[in-house]
């Protein structure tokens, strides 16, 4: 592989190492976003499937956008309940999750 390929291929499949974006933010968004959090799923990469499967687990009042291959963001409209997922309040959360981070924790915004 030549080192323009490398680079490319590079380009195309970033490391999970910090990446700096440049941009601004809502901050109505960003109170929001205080009530979500980041999962990383074990063999779920679709929003509606992790969807599907909160919810037949009887979680309530959220919402799921995928972020990329198998992260996804998930909204709570309470704090609470996104108090409780963050503290695994559930065991069966670990059957779904290989990792859950606040919003905070997988985004730091810079000013």
């Amino acid at each position: 592989m030549t080192r323009k390929e490398r680079l490319i291929d590079d380009q195309c499949h970033p490391t999970q190492e910090d990446v700096i974006v440049e941009g601004t933010v809502d901050g109505g968004l960003i109170e929001k976003l205080k009530s979500s959090v980041i999962g990383t799923a074990i063999n779920i990469f679709s929003a509606e499937k992790l969807l599907q499967v909160l919810e037949s687990r009887g979680l309530c009042e959220f919402d799921v956008r995928q972020i990329a291959g198998n992260q996804f963001l998930i909204d709570f409209e309470r704090e609470e309940l996104c108090s409780q997922v963050l503290n695994w309040e559930w065991e069966w959360l670990s059957e779904i999750f290989s990792a859950i981070v606040s919003w905070g924790e997988g985004f730091r915004p810079t000013s």
